[in-house]
């Protein structure tokens, strides 16, 4: 669940124009009837930047064990002037 019940604000207003959006749907589909809305929060990008945060860590890690610098093409410091 997102911070600071922001699923909660968003679905509120989504019920909120229920009406409308259904209205809109009705003269654009032109069916008989329009099926019932309902809204449902879904946290995939949360899920994914998470994923992707925890595949970073692991890459670094791993980079730390193999003693390689921390991101690939990068130089290690080194305490001679360039071209000396």
């Amino acid at each position: 669940m997102p911070a600071c019940g922001i699923s909660f604000e968003a679905r509120s207003d989504f019920e909120h124009a229920k009406g409308f959006i259904r209205r809109q749907l009705g003269s654009v589909l032109r069916t008989k009837s329009i099926p019932d809305l309902r809204f449902h929060y879904d946290d995939a990008a949360e899920s994914a930047d998470r994923m992707e945060d925890l595949i970073e860590q692991a890459r670094d890690k791993d980079r730390e064990l193999r003693g390689e610098p921390e991101s690939p093409g990068s130089e290690p410091p080194t305490s001679e002037p360039p071209g000396a």
